[in-house]
Parts: structure tokens; C-alpha cells; sequence
């Protein structure tokens, strides 16, 4: 143990014979620097960047979405409601009615 606290000594005073001074007027500007704000915006700022990155790319995603769902959806094919035609050989005296319900199927066969 005593070999350990001799070699603490020793790195320790080689470690302080290469130390530079520091200038003046340093310390004290270190000083208020550490004791402003401005390092908590820093840390508050930091916190939240990744929200602030992820907040429009959200938006920006959401907006693209809604205008290519359209294009993707598949296309309803119209409704049919009944058609009714009617047409008359008034010199053979007939009157012909078609009508078309819309559960009529045109191309199924049974």
C-alpha cells in the first residue's frame, strides 16, 4: 500500500510539472459562465432537438399520405339505378318498355 501511495505521488508531481497557468482573467470569466443560464437552454434545447426534428418530418410524412391515398384506393364502379326506356311503332300499334333494375347482371350466366 505504501508502494501505492508513493507512485500516486510521484505521477502526481510529474502530472503538475507539465500544467501551464492559466491566464488572469480566465478563471473569473469561467466562473460566470458557468453560473449563467445559458448552459441550461443549451441542456433543454438538446433534451428536445430530436422533437423539434421528428415534429415536422411527422407532418410532412402525414401530408404525403393524404394525397397519394386517393391514388392507391380502388375505384368504386357507379351505381346503377333502374333505366327505363320506352319507345312506340305507332303504325303497328306496340309500345316497347325496357327496363333495367340494378340487380341485373349482363354478363353472369346462370
Amino acid at each position: 500500500m505504501d508502494e501505492d501511495k508513493i507512485l500516486d505521488k510521484k505521477i502526481s508531481r510529474l502530472v503538475r510539472s507539465l500544467e501551464k497557468s492559466v491566464p488572469p482573467g480566465s478563471e473569473e470569466r469561467i466562473a460566470l459562465e458557468a453560473s449563467s443560464a445559458k448552459p441550461h437552454r443549451r441542456r433543454f434545447f438538446r433534451k428536445w432537438q430530436l422533437a423539434l426534428a421528428v415534429i415536422p418530418g411527422g407532418a410532412a410524412l402525414l401530408l404525403a399520405l393524404f394525397l397519394l391515398l386517393p391514388a392507391f384506393r380502388k375505384q368504386e364502379e357507379p351505381q346503377l339505378t333502374e333505366i327505363r326506356t320506352q319507345f312506340e311503332l305507332v303504325d303497328k300499334n306496340i309500345t316497347i318498355i325496357f327496363i333495367q333494375r340494378p340487380d341485373f347482371k349482363l354478363f353472369e350466366e346462370d
